[in-house]
This record gives C-alpha cells, structure tokens and sequence, in this order.
C-alpha cells in the first residue's frame, strides 16, 4: 500500500508513505560467494513487515529526498520439496542471519533522475537512481551493515516506437559494520528483475 502526497508526478516537495508485507516461502539458495555451486540449492522462507515514510523534493526529471523505515523480518524452513531446506544443510555460522532475525531501522537518502515517457512502461529515455542504505540491527547489535545501489535504465524506441530496446545495468555494494555481518536475505545476489 503506497500513499504519495501531493502526488508523483508534481513538482515540489513531497511525501510518501508505504507499507508492505510478503511472505515468500521457497527462496533459493546456494551458498553464498564465487565458490557457491548448483548443487547445494536449498531453499528458505523469508517473511517480513515494512513501513515507510519518505520525503523529498522533485524539480523537473530530478528528485532527491530520504526514506525512513522500519523492517521487521523473519526467516524460517522452506516448504520447496524437491531440495533440502536451508537450515538442513547450513550451519547459522555459514549463513548470517539464518538463526536470528533483528528488527531493523534503514535510512536511505537517494537521487534520481527520470526522462523516461511514459514514466511507469517507458518507450524512450532515461531512469537512473542512486541509493546508500543504512540497515541499522534493532535487536542483537551484530547485522548492522550499509550498502550502495545504482539503477540505470535507457530506452531507445524503433519502427515509430511501437518496439522499444530497453538497456539496464545494477551496481550493488554491501559492507557489514565492524564485528557485524549482513545477513544473507538482505545481501545483494544475481539475478532478479
């Protein structure tokens, strides 16, 4: 549930609130880094409540501004039962997070650019976000960590725009703060949208 006030498309300053809840109960997993192999695929259950509040300022194609959120997560047994689940083949000292799920506080200051039209299911232009986060643990002070997001986005139209070639490319960093690791559901991966 998402409410934008006074609105997305409207320059000035704005706010936004947001609220979500998923439960995603077959999340594959293979182990985590360059040496994780196809045949450790387990899967987990990931849950988790988030609300957010954010404010900002947009002025033309550019809009800058922060979220506030709090997130509440929580890992379980996965219910695919063609592969083991998760905690059947890792250890909690293999896979961060996987024993103990923290509350966290994220806050997020990102920049953006946006000349895409239509801007929801662009046929030409540009998107290109810059994020930094700053998951904050809640609970056991030890899942505390930041990470850097970049989203760029061209779309180049052909035969009169009714065909569009879309070009993307994602950049993400995570770093886990000293003595702290960032949990793995939290963790970039490959893949996606």
């Amino acid at each position: 549930a998402s409410l934008i006030l006074p609105g997305a498309i409207k320059d000035g300053p704005f706010v936004q609130f947001y609220a979500r809840r998923r439960d995603l109960p077959q999340e594959d997993f293979f182990g985590l880094g360059p040496d994780s192999v196809a045949d450790n695929r387990t899967n987990f259950a990931l849950r988790d409540t988030l609300g957010r509040v954010s404010g900002g300022f947009r002025a033309g194609g550019f809009r800058v501004g922060v979220h506030g959120s709090y997130l509440d997560p929580s890992v379980g047994s996965g219910t695919d039962d063609r592969m083991p689940s998760t905690d059947e083949v890792f250890s909690p000292l293999q896979v961060p997070g996987l024993d103990r799920q923290p509350a966290f506080t994220i806050v997020e200051p990102f920049v953006e650019f946006v000349n895409a039209d239509p801007e929801r299911n662009p046929t030409i232009g540009t998107k290109i976000r810059l994020t930094y986060s700053r998951y904050s643990d809640r609970d056991f002070d030890q899942f505390s960590f930041q990470r850097w997001d970049v989203d760029a986005q061209q779309y180049i139209p052909f035969f009169n725009r009714a065909r569009t070639l879309a070009l993307r490319v994602v950049v993400a960093s995570a770093a886990a703060e000293s003595g702290n690791e960032g949990p793995v559901y939290l963790q970039p991966g490959l893949g996606g949208g």
